[in-house]
């Protein structure tokens, strides 16, 4: 199978941010603006309360990472929303079909847990290997053998 044009990978991860984001936002909004609101009028209930709705909604978030990214791709023969849209998709290297194992260090380990530490530097660099690599492969995809492929 033929490696996924630079540009589909790109804009399907574009894409795919949009959506991850917004349901990140959806969820921190509230939280985030009553935590601020506690902080300058001293009303240390409401940080409380809204810093235990931050780690609620964040342990949602990260199901919803994994729904997305893992649970989903497993579903749909390695695609995301994103990915449809643009008409490619995750496999592995081997051939072998896509197991749970391997999209989650692919996409949890590979791609947002190392994007977390390195404070999106990973992210940057990870759109530019994609870009200029000849095999088009993200640190993540060496990392879990997989590489994104054309639909016809």
């Amino acid at each position: 199978m033929r490696s996924a044009k630079a540009k589909h990978q790109v804009m399907s991860y574009l894409f795919d941010s949009v959506i991850v984001y917004a349901f990140f936002l959806l969820l921190f909004a509230s939280p985030i603006i009553n935590m601020v609101r506690g902080i300058s009028n001293n009303d240390n209930l409401l940080v409380l309360y809204s810093t235990i709705f931050m780690v609620v909604f964040g342990a949602i978030f990260m199901l919803f990472i994994i729904f997305y990214f893992v649970i989903m791709p497993l579903r749909t023969n390695g695609q995301t929303i994103g990915r449809m849209f643009f008409k490619i998709k995750v496999v592995r290297i081997d051939n072998q079909k896509l197991d749970a194992t391997t999209l989650f260090i692919r996409e949890i380990f590979g791609r947002y847990l190392i994007n977390l530490l390195t404070l999106g530097l990973n992210a940057i660099v990870m759109l530019i290997v994609v870009c200029i690599s000849e095999d088009r492969r993200g640190f993540h995809d060496v990392l879990a053998s997989t590489k994104i492929v054309d639909i016809y």
